[in-house]
């Protein structure tokens, strides 16, 4: 059975909405994280965890058995972004 135009652009609009919930999610969700993190009394440490974890090979595998080029492009990217908040971290005892 094969969809008429109608179908196929009803779908291509569901699909990008989908999408958009999944970048609002992704955004709350970081900037959450990136203050949760950031603020927190032990910051430094918490941060050096979280990028050794993002680091690691095998991390990537937790949420994707197969993952693809686009997968890991976008894995690389998310994890270079949390990088950036080294920035945002207080001012380093001792």
């Amino acid at each position: 059975m094969f969809m008429d135009d109608r179908e196929i652009v009803d779908s291509l609009k569901y699909l990008h909405a989908e999408i958009e919930m999944l970048r609002a999610r992704n955004d709350v969700l970081s900037i959450a994280l990136k203050y949760a993190v950031t603020r927190g009394p032990h910051a430094h440490v918490v941060f050096g965890t979280i990028m050794h974890a993002l680091n690691s090979t095998s991390v990537q595998a937790l949420y994707s058995t197969v993952p693809s080029e686009a997968y890991l492009t976008a894995f690389d990217a998310a994890v270079e972004a949390v990088e950036k908040w080294r920035g945002a971290l207080p001012p380093a005892d001792g």
